[in-house]
């Protein structure tokens, strides 16, 4: 049986998949902190839910027509969560494909800080920003 905390990772990215933001940022707290890593224009931290489903939206944005999510794998105990995944959106007649991880941290059944990183930051970066 799955832990608590990966089952809520799973709904959410089910969620995702589905376009159902609001469940899919059920499970994170009212002033979750987020770390963005690399230089584009959504990086950075971000203060609070509302902030980061704004930012998600950007990232959805910056990855151009049709963006992909897929999920490799989730891993979760009572603490921490990572969610593995790839990435493919196509702007400007390029397609391209990145791999990523975001690191979760729970407190008191919600996620409470996170950090999502791109595996190739430079092209990543160059790519979101275009």
């Amino acid at each position: 049986m799955a832990h608590k905390n990966e089952k809520a990772m799973r709904d959410s990215d089910a969620a995702l998949q589905k376009g159902d933001f609001e469940k899919a940022f059920a499970d994170f707290a009212d002033d979750v902190v987020a770390h963005v890593g690399g230089r584009s224009k959504l990086a950075g931290d971000v203060k609070g839910k509302a902030e980061l489903m704004a930012k998600f939206g950007e990232f959805m944005a910056a990855m151009g027509d049709n963006p992909v999510l897929e999920t490799h794998d989730i891993l979760a105990n009572d603490e921490h969560g990572v969610i593995i995944q790839s990435f493919r959106g196509t702007k400007q007649g390029r397609t391209q494909e990145f791999r990523g991880v975001g690191i979760l941290n729970f407190t008191g059944g919600k996620v409470s800080e996170a950090w999502f990183f791109d595996e190739d930051p430079y092209n990543a970066d160059a790519f979101y920003d275009a």
